[in-house]
């Protein structure tokens, strides 16, 4: 094969090149994405799943694992987070601005409200929403809405929103891109 000024390029040697170039950029994304967040509430242990704490939360920083949350009308629920309607739990501030903004949040969730869902809103208006079982369940939800440092915006929270109650426990967040 010909190209340009007459020189003659070999299509397997280009084929590997092309190819290394594309392993090495998907291993470049992998490498430095990261878990931002990993929170168990492990330290909420008044009250019961059943029945939960009479007082809301009011101060996060000496019951979390990262220091940083807040919320309005939070309980603790035996080892869990108990969001009641019109409560709002929210994250500290992180980084998610790599990939382009691309992050993904995990966490467990259950609720004895018929028809219930979780509402998740980011700082940059990012959403999403989802319905919730009886039963505990893991849910994983994507937002391209990060911001931060690295791509030239502010920090970037996460809020739990009550629109029906609800329990969450082990909340994991990552930037590595989805």
């Amino acid at each position: 094969i010909y190209a340009g000024n007459n020189i003659r390029f070999n299509h397997c040697v280009m084929k590997k090149y092309f190819l290394t170039i594309i392993c090495l950029s998907l291993l470049s994304l992998t490498m430095n994405g990261e878990i931002v967040l990993s929170e168990k509430f492990d330290k909420f242990t008044d009250g019961t799943e059943d029945q939960p704490a009479a007082t809301a939360i009011s101060d996060f920083d000496a019951m979390t694992q990262t220091p940083g949350w807040t919320g309005s009308d939070i309980r603790s629920a035996g080892g869990c987070i108990y969001i009641p309607v019109n409560a709002l739990l929210t994250t500290p501030a992180f980084d998610l601005g790599k990939h382009i903004g691309n992050y993904s949040l995990s966490f467990k969730a259950k609720s004895a409200t018929p028809n219930a869902f979780f509402f998740i809103i980011d700082s940059n208006g990012g959403y999403q929403s989802g319905d919730i079982s009886a039963e505990w369940k893991q849910y994983t939800v994507t937002l391209s809405t990060g911001s931060g440092p690295s791509n030239g915006g502010l920090p970037t929270t996460l809020s739990f929103y009550g629109y029906t109650d609800m329990l969450i426990d082990d909340i994991v967040m990552d930037d590595s891109g989805v």
